[in-house]
């Protein structure tokens, strides 16, 4: 099956939002899924309502003075990172500040809101935690940096990749710190598992040759899995940092990772998703001990996947798997969905005019962002194959409103490998996730974008 796709899988954007006015870079969806945020290049984060009909904007979060990076919701609030190594606090339906969280010396790459403590992950080697109850924020000073409750120092690179893996549980809920695992990977080719109490890195998961891109908790079983730009994945012992595991079938650098059920799925820069069989911890244990017996010394083993998924023209960016269907948002422009069991490609939804960075899914709508500064809307319950709508804009910009239109073909659209944004060359690999890149995009780089480029393997364009 093509790329692109037959006239009866594609699909047609129902909206499509052009207020941004750089691309987005995240989105972030609340709990009641009434209320979806985008981040941007614009240095603005926008709200906006879901649970209608239509998708409207009906706030514009602005104060930082850099690109946002990553954002989360919890509750009534979004927490947004960004460039400028700030944290904000922001009341979801004003779109007021209600705090600003200073500490981090370089760009906030990562956050993760659970329990008490929002968690954070910077390029200047530290992951962080910080208060985010009203009452204590009340109580200090955004400026002295006293918000910040532990600082996760250790690795000797920026950090890229920030998960949670949950301990023990009260009974209002999760609650970081007993038992809990704060796990972070690095540009340093290493991931490390904190203690949250104390800030102590207890173990150090060496072996991988590139930065570690991914992290993905068994939730099932004691593992972990990190993806990393030397093209593979491997599987480790949480407990003692032993890496069970190789699985080396990739042929780019591996972008995201996800565990869900007995699968993981990888998808790498070359286009491609690879889906595997996700051993039991004894499995693993097992084989160790046979090969300690016959004095040999144990040696991880080397996996196979069970299949893979090759459509892909570019750099798969996001995987979703919801109801059955796998959602991949790639790079070539395009997002589509493929039946788990048959494998089959069902659906290729277009209209981006660049990569696409991220997605969501609220009840029977797909959301997708895109570098190209839109949001769109796509709704699921709708047949592969019938009648294009008329998609609806909310921005009269004619740059962006004609996406989608009939005067572009789907080949057209998924042709453009090169994804135009403004950041530095060293931003690229946890930002977008989109590996090829123009010279002109890089203005100034000069000799240290081809560096970069030799070592994380990139095509310059």
């Amino acid at each position: 099956m093509g790329a692109t796709g037959s006239k009866e899988t594609r699909r047609w954007p129902l909206e499509t939002m052009c207020d941004h006015d750089g691309g987005i870079n995240c989105m972030a969806v609340s709990d009641d899924q009434s209320l979806l945020v985008t981040g941007s290049e614009d240095k603005t984060a926008r709200v906006w309502a879901i649970g209608t009909e239509k998708t409207e904007c009906i706030g514009i979060i602005r104060g930082h003075t850099s690109y946002v990076t990553c954002l989360t919701l919890n509750d009534t609030y979004v927490f947004t990172g960004s460039a400028d190594n700030t944290i904000r606090k922001w009341d979801a339906i004003s779109c007021n500040c209600l705090f600003t969280y200073y500490g981090h010396e370089s760009r906030v790459v990562r956050l993760v809101c659970t329990g008490e403590y929002i968690l954070s992950a910077s390029m200047d080697d530290t992951a962080k935690a910080w208060l985010i109850d009203e009452d204590d924020l009340e109580m200090i000073s955004s400026d002295d940096g006293s918000a910040c409750v532990q600082t996760f120092k250790g690795h000797a690179e920026g950090v890229c990749s920030l998960i949670v893996v949950p301990g023990e549980e009260d009974e209002g809920g999760l609650q970081v710190g007993r038992g809990d695992l704060i796990i972070t990977g690095s540009f340093d080719n290493t991931a490390r598992s904190w203690d949250f109490q104390s800030g102590k890195c207890l173990r150090k998961f060496e072996g991988h040759t590139n930065c570690v891109t991914c992290l993905a908790p068994d939730p099932t079983t004691k593992l972990l899995y990190t993806g990393s730009s030397d093209k593979t994945v491997r599987c480790w012992d949480l407990e003692t940092a032993v890496c069970y595991a190789i699985l080396a079938n990739h042929q780019g650098h591996v972008v995201c990772v996800v565990a869900l059920g007995k699968l993981l799925y990888s998808g790498d820069g070359n286009g491609d998703v690879k889906v595997w069989e996700m051993k039991p911890r004894d499995y693993y244990a097992t084989h160790f001990q046979v090969q300690r017996k016959a004095f040999i010394r144990p040696q991880p083993l080397l996996e196979d996947p069970l299949y893979a998924i090759t459509q892909h023209r570019n750099t798969v960016n996001q995987i979703i798997l919801h109801h059955g269907i796998l959602y991949t948002a790639c790079s070539d422009n395009l997002t589509r969905a493929f039946d788990v069991q048959s494998r089959e490609m069902v659906a290729v939804f277009t209209g981006h005019k660049i990569a696409v960075t991220c997605m969501a899914i609220c009840g029977s709508k797909l959301y997708t962002a895109s570098t190209d500064t839109t949001l769109m809307v796509w709704d699921l319950a709708r047949r592969s194959g019938e009648e294009r709508p008329e998609s609806s804009s909310n921005s009269s910009s004619s740059s962006n409103s004609d996406t989608g239109s009939s005067g572009s073909s789907d080949e057209e659209a998924s042709t453009s490998n090169i994804c135009w944004c403004g950041r530095m060359q060293e931003e690229v690999l946890y930002q977008c996730n989109s590996y090829q890149w123009t010279h002109r995009t890089l203005a100034g780089a000069g000799e240290n974008f081809l560096e970069w480029c030799r070592t994380v393997g990139v095509d310059a364009v």
